[in-house]
């Protein structure tokens, strides 16, 4: 090989070579090149977490004081890393921040005000996690909890408890005031309504929405893969479940409804205008054995299509069933005795319609004292004649008329002492002070010096090339 072509070889093998280097380091992890903060304790002033300084790493629990507002600031990250936030004052997490549980014994107490408030392009992420999983189900998830004492969310003053744009991902929200939980994405974990009257609005949810008390209004919402279960059994005055798309639900206990009602207290809930399809139960009531269950269902303007079962009435429970279409489903009604020993009433279903006007036809999608001598009879006459066009969910609702503005609740005052039910509080109690300390850092590497390390190794080489060849040597 010649003397030129010798040095060539050596420039190219330098260039290569810095440019591998290049390479190497344009792969490091970004998160490893950028600055964290540890922080546990008291919040005691007002305080704001920023990108810059971000991610934020609990290493132990933190309280934030009554009067007192941390802010997650815009696209910062949260790491609760297993601990708990106790928030007596207010919470308020910005657009493209990201909050990451760690684990399920992480939670959010919130006895003031969360505010979680993304954008359609920038939402908020909450990561959380589960554990215990048997085959019944999950036994806990990392959760937010909003206690009887959180302020709810008040739209005339456009201000208290809400979260809206975000994704919410394996994490149990509890919610125990009149919260507003809307335009968000909520998968895996749990919605446990408990008291208030809290706005569940626009939401896609692939989880359990579980009405135990107050007085929910659950409005277009899309729920796919989830399921929607009332029982009332910690009180309030009912639910009203409207405008919602309810289809596929998932499996729970080898059912798989997309509304179970088992309401025993005082109460009213109202199914309308929903779009029920593609489950084994569309609706499904259990009453406990007892003559009158005191909770009223009225069931009305819903398409209940492609179910197995439409609606399925257990016992002596006697539902208004009225101006709903039920299209293409295997059985249009049935009714039940379950193992209770209870009895069956006759059921009113009149004026809907079945997808036909041949009452034979129609009499025989109904299973009832025809098909079993304990039952009582379903009355499906008179029944409309064509399909209801109302009996669909409106998409575009009238706020004024539809979503309607929970009353304010108090002030938070301090509640400290308060600590969740559903799970046992860590044993780490938060310090007297907060005490950021920066995490260790990988220094970052200064990109800018590519360019002159290229022009440098190709100087060096020129100078290296002039050296070892002479002119008189090159010939063409």
């Amino acid at each position: 090989m010649s003397t030129i072509s010798k040095s060539f070889s050596l420039l190219l093998i330098v260039i290569l070579a810095v440019s591998s280097l290049t390479v190497i380091f344009a792969t490091i992890p970004f998160g490893l090149a950028q600055s964290g903060t540890n922080v546990s304790g008291i919040i005691a002033s007002d305080t704001t977490w920023t990108q810059a300084d971000s991610p934020y790493n609990l290493t132990g629990d933190i309280l934030i004081s009554s009067g007192t507002t941390l802010t997650v600031g815009m696209g910062s990250t949260l790491n609760l890393d297993g601990y708990y936030i106790m928030v007596n004052g207010s919470l308020i997490i910005q657009q493209g921040s990201t909050i990451n549980m760690g684990n399920a014994d992480a939670y959010i107490q919130v006895n003031g005000v969360l505010s979680a408030i993304g954008t359609n392009n920038n939402p908020i992420q909450i990561n959380g996690n589960v554990a215990g999983v048997t085959e019944f189900g999950p036994a806990y998830y990392s959760y937010i909890t909003f206690s009887v004492s959180s302020t709810g969310w008040n739209d005339a003053t456009n201000s208290g408890s809400i979260i809206e744009n975000a994704v919410v991902n394996l994490t149990e929200l509890d919610v125990s005031t009149s919260v507003k939980v809307s335009n968000d994405t909520i998968s895996g974990g749990e919605m446990d309504i408990l008291g208030g009257s809290p706005l569940i609005y626009g939401n896609s949810i692939s989880t359990l929405v579980y009405i135990k008390g107050g007085n929910c209004l659950l409005s277009n919402n899309n729920v796919v893969n989830g399921f929607i279960l009332y029982s009332g059994e910690d009180g309030g005055d009912g639910a009203t479940i409207i405008n919602n798309v309810i289809s596929n639900a998932e499996y729970v206990s080898d059912f798989r409804d997309g509304i179970w009602f088992s309401g025993e207290p005082i109460g009213n809930v109202l199914i309308e205008n929903n779009l029920i399809s593609d489950n084994i139960y569309g609706i499904q009531i259990f009453s406990p054995n007892v003559s009158v269950m005191p909770t009223t269902l009225t069931i009305q303007n819903n398409t209940i299509t492609n179910n197995n079962v439409g609606i399925w009435v257990s016992n002596a429970y006697q539902p208004t069933i009225i101006e709903n279409n039920f299209p293409n489903n295997t059985l249009n009604i049935q009714l039940v005795i379950t193992g209770y020993e209870g009895h069956s009433n006759n059921v009113d279903a009149s004026n809907n319609w079945w997808g036909t006007t041949d009452a034979q036809a129609i009499n025989q999608t109904i299973y009832d004292f025809k098909n079993d001598f304990n039952l009582g009879t379903v009355n499906f006459v008179p029944f409309l004649t064509e399909p209801n066009p109302e009996a669909l969910p409106n998409q575009n609702p009238s706020i004024s008329t539809t979503i309607a503005s929970p009353s304010p609740t108090p002030i938070q005052n301090s509640t400290s002492s308060i600590t969740p039910t559903t799970q046992s509080t860590p044993s780490t109690i938060p310090s007297s002070t907060l005490s950021p300390t920066p995490a260790p850092t990988v220094p970052e590497f200064p990109t800018w010096i590519i360019l002159p390390l290229f022009a440098v190794a190709i100087l060096l080489s020129t100078v290296f090339i002039r050296k070892r060849i002479p002119k008189k040597n090159i010939t063409f």
